[in-house]
């Protein structure tokens, strides 16, 4: 589904975290060489152009842990559990994937179901970096990346400065609930363009 550092990588003690995370990357197959933007530049080049001009965004890596992130997060069924880090090894929190037809949306299509970074780490661009990687992953398999169909506060500000990026788009019209301080809608609300 997308590129992740092996388990053994972040479980191995005789490495150092920043040596578990350089070995996980070096294993990682580069996305193909799409290019995109007014000057049909690399897709990664692209998404920093516009996301991290100023090229101070966190380096995250993923490791698949499905049990694990699931025992933790009882509530949230189906889909891919993934464990982030970052360049050190430390983790950062999890994410969940699914397939796009979960949620309405095509079968080429990667469903970012949720995030949750830890408390520490939040409001320090690991959410976006995130979301960055997946883009980047997605563009070179060929594949969009869309929401949920429901999406807390944090969810929908991602989602809306992609649009204003000019990198996903809105592609239904969603309700606040204010019962569950969510917004809703009856498929993903968002699907990246790219």
């Amino acid at each position: 589904m997308i590129e992740t550092q092996t388990k053994q990588h972040f479980a191995d003690s005789s490495l150092t975290p920043g040596q578990r995370y350089a070995a996980g990357v070096a294993q990682m197959p580069q996305p193909e060489a799409a290019q995109y933007g007014p000057d049909s530049m690399p897709v990664g080049e692209y998404l920093d152009s516009l996301l991290d001009p100023e090229h101070t965004l966190p380096h995250v890596a993923f490791a698949e842990d499905n049990a694990a992130v699931h025992a933790e997060n009882p509530t949230i069924e189906g889909g891919v559990g993934y464990r982030v880090a970052d360049e050190t090894g430390r983790p950062l929190g999890v994410f969940i994937m699914g397939d796009g037809e979960e949620v309405g949306a095509s079968s080429d299509a990667n469903y970012l179901k949720w995030v949750c970074i830890g408390q520490d780490f939040q409001g320090h661009g690991y959410g976006k970096a995130i979301y960055r990687t997946l883009l980047e992953q997605g563009a070179g398999a060929g594949k969009t990346l869309v929401s949920d169909r429901q999406l807390s506060h944090d969810g929908m500000r991602m989602w809306q400065r992609l649009v204003r990026l000019g990198l996903a788009k809105q592609t239904v019209e969603y309700r606040y609930d204010a019962e569950g301080d969510d917004f809703l809608a009856d498929s993903s609300i968002f699907k990246s363009v790219l």
